[in-house]
């Protein structure tokens, strides 16, 4: 909401979630002193949504003018806030504002983002600004920035970024040279474009194609990151460049277009070309040829090329998706149970790398963090090795992750218990015989806070959704998918009015995304229920059929029922 503070222009955030009013330190310094007054020294702390405790600077009374008249509003001020105002209920009961969302349009037009004093770009850098919005724009308003004819003729590239005005009416900016010579911009020369953010924006993604092959590279030895030069700074850090893109940097003579020849035929097979077009992944490996006597080079031990599967940063890599490393996998089966606090420590260190292949792991891991509660003796019984080797074992057999396909529709199955939440992101992958088969993208599970196991069950499984969709955001974002739960409640979500500031909250969150919800019995959802839910009790880990998985995962169709064996001690 626009509101004027003296001759301050502000976006001001309605927050019906806040019961207070926030100001930012640096906003309270600009304002005139005729429309605030002095600061009162408040003491006590401030509680967060989050449950954060906060000390403020005092209290002030200020006065804001709005399209309903003046108004006189206690804020409190914070050194620093996500937003420069923000407006609570307080606010609105006091004064009897009237929101009218219809009237909360803005122009989408573009506005110029010129830059405020002489930029000197060296080549193949980049750098963070500051420059100047127009001062008709309201403090705290937000908008994505672009890029720009004048700045792409020049040969910058701009990063686009969602900004917000600052009190100086201006926005950070990173710009890049990726040229091989230096660029300057006078000052009051056109950057970017700034866009108010409006219901108008649409995210585009882009297709990630994987390639059949994997390899790791590591680099022996190169050039000195560090110049060793005062008077020519720039002189070694253009010799550490990296080209995404094979290009040549300079003209060369005829010498060494002959050298470049030779090179090329001899080392054809780790260059991607129109003939071999699989072999020599070679934008994974964002090198450089270097005719120059101080070459980049490679350990041959190290780097492997065309391989069907690598390990990089402690995981297994290849076509099929992301596994555990079978050494890795080897040491934890033959890991012994720990002794003390420190090695119960080390062992869950060790097993939360693996979280993300183990289904149902905060109920597995469940009974060994137990251990590690203030107060709490450490006592190794039946239980805690119950979990122990349920956890080596769902390792040992877990399923690889697949790569995520952008063409095909993103499934997610969601269901909150009164213990957890668990979550698994699917999708339907076609077979060679046409059927169509789930493949994991990711699986997930959250244990739920002592307060939060006392929601009732529209606002657990709505709680559940939430904290699932934000987990798999990376994958969801700017594509519809389908989200599958099995209560009803809440199929009618966005007709249905939800009481309270908290709903309002998570409602907010969910109308970020375009999704389907669809009704699934209990019987369908034996995964995610699985993952929500601990019946380790009941599953010997030595005979376990794994019946919430197998039984997803080689046919929908073909649910089963499978008896489970009490554990005999």
């Amino acid at each position: 909401m626009n509101v004027c503070c003296g001759n301050v222009d502000i976006a001001a955030l309605i927050d019906t979630g806040s019961s207070i009013n926030i100001m930012s330190a640096p906003l309270y310094k600009s304002l005139p002193r005729h429309v605030k007054s002095d600061i009162s020294r408040f003491t006590e702390p401030i509680k967060l949504a989050n449950g954060q405790l906060i000390f403020v600077e005092g209290t002030s009374s200020v006065t804001i003018q709005t399209n309903q008249g003046l108004h006189e509003v206690k804020v409190y001020i914070l050194s620093t806030t996500s937003h420069p105002l923000i407006l609570g209920m307080e606010y609105l009961k006091s004064s009897n504002i009237t929101l009218k969302f219809s009237e909360f349009n803005t122009n989408s037009k573009y506005h110029h983002v010129k830059c405020n004093k002489r930029l000197c770009i060296q080549p193949n850098s980049e750098i963070f600004v500051r420059a100047n919005v127009p001062k008709h724009l309201s403090v705290g308003l937000q908008g994505i920035c672009t890029n720009n004819v004048f700045s792409l003729g020049k040969g910058l590239l701009l990063a686009k970024a969602l900004v917000t005005v600052s009190i100086d009416k201006t926005i950070p900016l990173k710009i890049m040279n990726p040229t091989n010579t230096t660029i300057s911009v006078s000052k009051g020369s056109i950057l970017a474009n700034f866009q108010i953010l409006n219901a108008d924006f649409s995210v585009i993604t882009e297709d990630i194609k994987c390639p059949p092959v994997v390899q790791n590279v590591q680099i022996g030895s190169t050039h000195p990151i560090i110049s060793t030069s005062k008077n020519n700074e720039f002189r070694d850090e253009t010799k550490t460049v990296f080209l995404s893109n094979f290009s040549i940097p300079e003209p060369l003579n005829p010498e060494q277009t002959t050298q470049l020849t030779d090179c090329l035929y001899e080392n054809k097979d780790i260059f991607v070309t129109k003939e071999n077009p699989d072999l020599g992944f070679s934008t994974y490996v964002q090198h450089k040829i270097n005719l120059k006597p101080d070459v980049l080079k490679l350990g041959p031990k190290k780097c492997s090329f065309a391989q069907s599967s690598c390990i990089f940063l402690g995981h297994s890599i290849s076509k099929e998706g992301v596994s555990p490393p079978p050494d890795r996998v080897q040491a934890i089966q033959e890991y012994p149970p720990p002794k003390n606090i420190k090695e119960l420590r080390r062992l869950i260190g060790m097993l939360n790398w693996f979280r993300k292949f183990i289904p149902n792991f905060s109920a597995k891991i469940s009974p060994l963090t137990r251990l590690l509660k203030k107060g709490q003796f450490f006592v190794w019984n039946v239980e805690q090795q119950s979990s122990f080797n349920d956890l080596k074992y769902a390792l040992l057999n877990s399923k690889i992750l697949a790569f995520p396909n952008y063409d095909l529709t993103f499934r997610l199955a969601v269901d909150t218990s009164s213990r957890g939440i668990g979550y698994m992101l699917y999708q339907m992958h076609p077979n060679v015989n046409g059927e169509e088969q789930p493949r994991v993208i990711r699986f997930g599970s959250k244990s739920l806070s002592r307060w939060q196991q006392s929601y009732g069950p529209t606002k657990l499984e709505l709680l559940g959704m939430v904290v699932s969709i934000l987990d798999c955001a990376d994958y969801l974002r700017g594509n519809k998918f389908v989200v599958e739960c099995d209560h009803q409640a809440l199929r009618p979500i966005f007709q249905k009015q939800f009481k309270g500031a908290i709903y309002e909250r998570w409602m907010a969150i969910l109308q970020q995304f375009n999704f389907d919800l669809q009704y699934k019995p209990a019987e369908q959802m034996q995964v995610a229920d699985a993952l929500s839910r601990c019946t380790r009790k009941m599953m010997n880990p030595s005979s376990v059929r794994m019946k919430t998985i197998h039984s997803f995962l080689m046919s929908q169709n073909e649910l089963v029922k499978s008896n489970c064996r009490p554990v005999e001690i």
